[in-house]
């Protein structure tokens, strides 16, 4: 199996390339092109988070509020699933506002490659939702013995890094948030978690 890094590359450079003739028939039922936009989208949300959540400013009250989602995800992600049905909009729910914060984009703005909700109905409902604090990148696991119809989706949401030069600076975050580059699905700084896999 290819390392996480060096997939996404390969994404990127078929991508870039636009070349989707080279996939096989199998490999074209992958939904990798879905997998990667909600991946980067999440790797985002958790950029916004890092880089507003210490100030007390508008920005600050959504960062703080959206990483209780990721603090207290719930039995099988039931309360980060609120989060991952909504879509931007400033005068809708708390979930629909809240994405607006980080994806200030009306509906018939949004580029090709974003999509809301992030997640559809199948995959709320065959994912269990989980954060885990130890770990930069994310990864997708098979159902286990405990839930057996639940594929595991480990978001990671470790304890931001002290901003800096030598970890990610505040500009670094502020340019991941707003990337939309369709080939660029990880940051380039690898201290902004990772969510594909």
């Amino acid at each position: 199996m290819l390392g996480k890094r060096e997939l996404l590359t390969k994404y990127s450079n078929l991508v870039s390339s636009n070349n989707e003739e080279q996939l096989t028939q199998e490999e074209s039922q992958i939904p990798f092109f879905r997998l990667f936009r909600q991946g980067k989208m999440i790797s985002q949300i958790i950029a916004y988070i890092w880089r507003y959540g210490d100030e007390q400013t508008p920005e600050g009250d959504a960062a703080r509020a959206l990483s209780r989602y990721f603090e207290n995800p719930g039995d099988n992600g039931k309360n980060i699933k609120r989060l991952w049905k909504a879509s931007p909009d400033p005068n809708g729910n708390r979930e629909d506002k809240l994405l607006y914060a980080v994806f200030p984009m009306e509906p018939d703005n949004y580029p090709d490659d974003y999509f809301f909700p992030i997640f559809n109905r199948s995959e709320r409902t065959y994912y269990s939702f989980i954060t885990d604090v130890n770990n930069f990148q994310g990864v997708i696991e098979d159902a286990n013995l405990n839930t057996p119809e639940l594929m595991r989706l480990i978001t990671p949401f470790p304890p931001r890094p002290q901003l800096g030069e030598l970890t990610v600076t505040a500009t670094e975050l502020e340019e991941w948030i707003d990337d939309r580059e369709p080939s660029k699905v990880i940051a380039e700084n690898p201290y902004i978690p990772t969510c594909t896999s």
